[in-house]
């Protein structure tokens, strides 16, 4: 796919309102399409969502190819890192 059409399909899917956060298995269903990992890092940086990751999300995630990358992206979005402590 094309830069050009990777930009195209995130501007898709979040044209329609965000009506649902990106999940686990649209991030599967777009890697096995040939979406690379750049656009999957943005599309998770962009949506902000906290994933729900479990072992058994984190192997599917795995043997669907997703990078360690991505997965990473995917474990830290939308969580803070607490306050150290005085």
């Amino acid at each position: 796919m094309t830069r050009l059409g990777s930009l195209f399909l995130i501007a898709f899917l979040f044209a329609a309102g965000r009506a649902d956060a990106v999940s686990a298995k649209d991030i599967i269903d777009l890697s096995r399409a040939g979406l690379g990992e750049a656009v999957l890092l943005a599309l998770v940086e962009v949506d902000g969502g906290v994933f729900t990751i479990d072992n058994a999300t984190l192997r599917e995630l795995k043997a669907a190819g997703v990078t360690e990358k991505v997965i990473e992206a995917m474990v830290r979005s939308g969580r803070s890192r607490p306050a150290p402590r005085p």
